[in-house]
Order: structure tokens, then sequence, then C-alpha cells
């Protein structure tokens, strides 16, 4: 299958695992156009908040975080390649915005939630990242992408998009309308 970044994805199963194949490799190799191949492993994500969208905007603007992450933040060693959480849309009008970055270990993402990270120069507050699939819909705010245990915005009725959460509608049925 294919990633959200269009990279190749192969599951393995019981008979047939990641180990075996990469031991392999030699064999199906000029098969599959790749440049790296590597065994999954899990990640643990985390959001960073209040970064300076000035300074960490440019082409080498993610390379730049985890260089600051690495650098001030003893001990710390993200993995992969963070990105911005905020849209490129947002970004334009705000002076900070929030970034998503990775830990190889649990407790790596747990100290660095603890105790915050040191990022040009600031202390920045950081959480957890909960994935959720773009399709999936919040019962606060009707929007997508996220879940109503993380929503911060104004409830929304599902039935008249009245500013009640939709649990609080009621319904005239006489009059075949509703609101609060």
């Amino acid at each position: 299958t294919k990633s959200p970044n269009q990279n190749t994805v192969v599951t393995t199963s019981e008979g047939l695992t990641s180990e075996f194949l990469l031991e392999k490799k030699s064999i199906w190799n000029h098969i599959l156009q790749f440049s790296k191949v590597q065994k999954d492993h899990p990640w643990y994500k985390v959001i960073l908040h209040t970064i300076p969208i000035s300074e960490f905007s440019g082409p080498d603007g993610m390379d730049l975080i985890l260089d600051e992450v690495k650098t001030f933040n003893n001990g710390l060693n993200p993995v992969g390649k963070p990105y911005w959480l905020t849209t490129s849309e947002k970004r334009t009008s705000l002076r900070a915005g929030a970034v998503v970055i990775a830990f190889a270990t649990e407790q790596e993402a747990t100290r660095a939630i603890q105790n915050r990270l040191y990022i040009a120069g600031i202390s920045v507050r950081v959480e957890k990242h909960y994935s959720t699939a773009p399709s999936s819909q919040c019962q606060k705010c009707q929007g997508f992408g996220h879940l109503d245990s993380y929503c911060k915005r104004t409830a929304s009725c599902g039935l008249c998009s009245g500013k009640h959460s939709t649990k609080q509608h009621l319904w005239n049925s006489s009059r075949a309308e509703a609101c609060l």
C-alpha cells in the first residue's frame, strides 16, 4: 500500500517477517524502486506550541527545529521530519504556530511534555499528538480531522448549526422547528 506521503508500505505476515525480507533484500531489490528500506517502528509524536513562524518557515526550517531540540534539550533525539500543524494559510497571518515532532521512545516524548522544550531561546509548551483521520467528525463543533475530546472550538449543533451542542437541541414537533 501507499502511505499518505506516498511511501510504499509492505505488510508482512507471521511466516514472512520484516526481518526475513530485509535479510533477503538482494532477491527483491530490483523489483521495487526505493532509496531507503526500514522496518516500521512506532514513533511518539508531540506538538510544540508557539514556534516562531518567521524563524522556521524557510526551506531548512524543520531541520532547524531538529537542531534546536537536540542542542538545547539535553538527551532528546527527535526522529523523522517535523511538520507544521498550523496550515500555511494561517501561518501567513500569525507570529507563532504549532509543529509536530516525533521521538523513538515514549520516555523521550513524556520527558518533553513534562519539562517543555527550548526552541529559539523560549520555553515552549509540549503536548501529546493524537492522530485522527481527516474524515473523523467532531461531535462538538462538527468540524473534521479532530475529536470532541480535544476540541477547543465553540459548540455547533449537528441538527440546526446553532451555537449549542447537539445534546442541547430542542425540537418542537408542532411547529417543525428547532432550537434553544
